[in-house]
C-alpha cells in the first residue's frame, strides 16, 4: 500500500492509475459493494426446466401397471 510499485486491478488498483493508494480505497468503498458478499460475478449453473409428465407418459405408466397386475395376479 502506497509504495509506488506498479500494481493492477487484482492487486487492488480499482481506479486503474497503476498505483495502490488511498484513492483506490475510496473507489472501492464508493461502489457500495463493501461487506456485501462476493465481489466478482460468478457464473450461475445452467438450470433446465423439467417438463411435466404428459399424456404419453401417463398412458405408458397405466399400461405398465396393467401388465404388472395381470402378471402378478394371473388375470
Amino acid at each position: 500500500f502506497d509504495t509506488g510499485s506498479p500494481v493492477n486491478w487484482q492487486d487492488g488498483d480499482f481506479n486503474y492509475d497503476g498505483l495502490l493508494d488511498i484513492l483506490d480505497i475510496g473507489a472501492f468503498l464508493g461502489t457500495g459493494l463493501y461487506n456485501t458478499g462476493g465481489y466478482l460475478p460468478v457464473a450461475a449453473p445452467q438450470i433446465g426446466a423439467v417438463p411435466e409428465p404428459g399424456l404419453p407418459s401417463l398412458a405408458l405408466a397405466a399400461v405398465c401397471l396393467a401388465c404388472v397386475r395381470r402378471w402378478a395376479f394371473g388375470r
